[in-house]
């Protein structure tokens, strides 16, 4: 926010741009890959140095492993 960016993640079926709503980490609009992790709550989450954060498109799936 701080350096201007607004739109943090497209939406899955429009692409609409989605940015920061609640700030409490309840909803997904601030949903980013942060360190090669999607669907990273960015509003709830310690920056820290050499973070590599990018915009994500849509919501990501989450694979299951079998044990």
């Amino acid at each position: 926010m701080a350096a201007g960016i607004k739109s943090f993640r497209t939406t899955a079926k429009r692409n609409e741009p989605r940015g920061i709503f609640c700030a409490i980490g309840r909803c997904t609009d601030c949903m980013m890959v942060v360190d090669g992790i999607p669907n990273t709550r960015t509003c709830v989450t310690m920056v820290k140095d050499g973070m590599k954060v990018e915009t994500q498109k849509g919501l990501a799936r989450i694979s299951r492993h079998k044990d």
